[in-house]
């Protein structure tokens, strides 16, 4: 595949944009050179808190680390790291990997800052549970977060959503792991990589491993048996090779 690199012949005034941001989106455009041409309105708090829903997410977030996997040596050496870095108090009868458990427990993590939605119907009055401020600075955060680590990866980076990423690793540029609150995971395990990759875009994927684990994702299709015969790394190579190709 060639890359063709042309010089930009678009204005300033063209490559404007107009949006809203959080204060933490505006801090990383102008550290990455961004200037601001106009602003419009300021939506400014005299107040600020950190214990919002702290209880909730301590609550749940214990049964999560207490139904994950860990690699420490001990249940009570994973316990006290929990306890030292996050003041989480884990039960030890209770650390034991449970994937269905620790399944609901992340919907119920996910779902209080509003992962879990529906469209707005604009013709419906505000209601008094509805905070946009709180969802605009949690996916803010997530964002940049993920942002972060793609600066660091650079053109290292083959693929990535959310809170997830696919790189080349060097040796240089391996991500540090961990089992915390906000820590990147491998997803693979342990002396497993990535051996062959296909993606024809967002969450549409193929990837085969080492150790021979073979994974599809494709949005919007239930990937049972009849519809993997026909949605699979090979239907994906062949749109990759011959865009104007149908699947059959």
């Amino acid at each position: 595949m060639e890359n063709s690199v042309k010089q930009c012949t678009h204005t300033d005034s063209e490559r404007m944009f107009t949006g809203t941001w959080t204060t933490l989106d505006l801090n990383k455009a102008l550290e990455k050179g961004y200037t601001i041409d106009k602003i419009y309105e300021v939506c400014h708090f005299s107040q600020k808190s950190n214990n919002l829903f702290k209880d909730y997410i301590r609550d749940f977030m214990r049964i999560k680390l207490e139904t994950s996997p860990h690699s420490y040596e001990s249940n009570e050496a994973y316990a006290l790291v929990i306890k030292q870095q996050m003041n989480i108090e884990l039960e030890l009868e209770k650390i034991k990997p449970n994937p269905g458990k620790r399944a609901i427990v992340k919907i119920c993590l996910n779902s209080y800052c509003g992962v879990n939605y529906k469209y707005k119907d604009l013709f419906y009055e505000d209601s008094i549970s509805t905070n946009i401020f709180v969802a605009s600075f949690t996916t803010s955060n997530a964002r940049l977060r993920l942002y972060s680590m793609l600066d660091k990866l650079g053109e290292n980076v083959v693929y990535y959503d959310t809170d997830s990423i696919i790189y080349i690793d060097d040796g240089c540029n391996t991500v540090e792991t961990g089992e915390m609150l906000g820590e990147w995971t491998d997803e693979l395990g342990e002396e497993d990589h990535i051996v062959d990759f296909l993606s024809t875009g967002p969450k549409s994927y193929y990837y085969k491993t080492l150790k021979g684990k073979n994974v599809t994702n494709i949005k919007f299709f239930t990937l049972n048996y009849e519809n993997s015969e026909v949605l699979n790394n090979k239907g994906m190579l062949e749109v990759i090779n011959n865009p104007s190709s149908e699947i059959n």
